[in-house]
């Protein structure tokens, strides 16, 4: 193995290291948007109810959703319940589940925790983290995103304009006012007309105006069809917008089941470890899905529960009349 050229890794590479173009910090702004969108949606799946005080039902979710499982168990130390993430300590039993584990945070607590005292709150039947469904369906709405941006930017005009080397600057600026969306770009008497057509060769490229836009819209299809597909593998109901009349039963049904299926490996392994902390430790922990697919809001239904009319008036009668 040879040496490791320290000048070149810690001083040349940091030096010539090509920073991100604006293309690609554009992919990286939307792949993170969809990513916070869709691990939000992944934390706020479930209810979790009779959580002894100083646990974060949110915090057990994030743990599961980057882990795959979180350890639940009573501390001796600071006499108190946790459920923390950890890594198997310890070798597997003959039904592959782990006899130890080892938990470390923020390089300061540290303990080994042995499987008959403590509970493992599974993510699903798989036992892997979902963060990878969430990483590779951001960065395929990203791309469809940039997709239909370029495709958008391409219906304004490109073109390639040919100026001499002292022109370069000043076109550049008047096309990027124009890009901007200026409503008037000032110039001086140099860029007359007869000047601008005697120095400057404009060569449009549009040929085909149009053809973007409608491009675009396919993609704004395609982008919905992988939304519910990344939708139906979390667990999460959803119906594709574009297709809402014209779906048929056979097919709304097949859709839900997948949604339920999916679920289903979510729900599964938290009840179970519901199930086994009260049975263990003597609390009443519950976990439920926490979105009622068949909750449809509606305002009338929501004035009768207060008690209101349309703008916050009582339902008692109307003030139009005359005492």
């Amino acid at each position: 193995m040879g040496k490791k050229d320290y000048v070149k890794t810690g001083i040349y590479n940091k030096i010539m290291l090509k920073p991100p173009s604006s293309s690609e910090v554009r992919q990286i702004q939307l792949e993170h948007m969809y990513r916070r969108q869709l691990m939000g949606k992944c934390l706020s799946r479930f209810t979790w109810e009779g959580l002894p005080n100083g646990i974060d039902p949110r915090f057990i979710e994030a743990t599961i959703f980057n882990n795959g499982y979180s350890v639940f168990y009573f501390d001796t130390l600071f006499e108190m319940f946790m459920a923390m993430p950890a890594t198997i300590s310890g070798p597997l039993d003959i039904q592959d589940n782990p006899t130890g584990y080892r938990i470390t945070r923020n390089g300061v607590y540290s303990r080994e925790v042995l499987a008959p005292d403590s509970v493992c709150i599974w993510g699903n039947q798989v036992r892997e983290p979902e963060i990878d469904v969430v990483i590779s369906y951001a960065a395929r709405l990203a791309q469809i995103d940039r997709t239909i941006e370029i495709d958008l930017l391409n219906e304004r005009n490109p073109m390639i304009v040919a100026c001499s080397q002292d022109q370069r600057l000043t076109i550049q600026n008047l096309i990027s006012k124009i890009y901007d969306g200026e409503p008037v770009v000032w110039g001086t008497e140099n860029l007359s007309m007869d000047n601008l057509a005697n120095t400057i060769g404009v060569f449009p490229l549009n040929q085909n105006a149009g053809a973007g836009a409608v491009s675009s819209i396919k993609h704004m299809e395609s982008k919905s069809k992988i939304w519910g597909e990344a939708l139906t593998m979390l667990g999460i109901m959803n119906v594709n917008s574009e297709k809402r009349e014209r779906m048929v039963v056979e097919e709304a049904a097949a859709n839900s089941g997948q949604v339920l299926a999916s679920r289903e490996s979510f729900m599964k392994p938290r009840q179970l470890a519901c199930e086994q902390i009260n049975e263990k430790f003597g609390l009443e922990v519950s976990c439920s899905w926490a979105v009622d697919d068949n909750a449809s809001p509606n305002l009338n239904d929501y004035l009768s529960e207060e008690n209101l009319g349309t703008y916050g008036e009582e339902n008692g009668g109307n003030n139009n009349n005359a005492s």
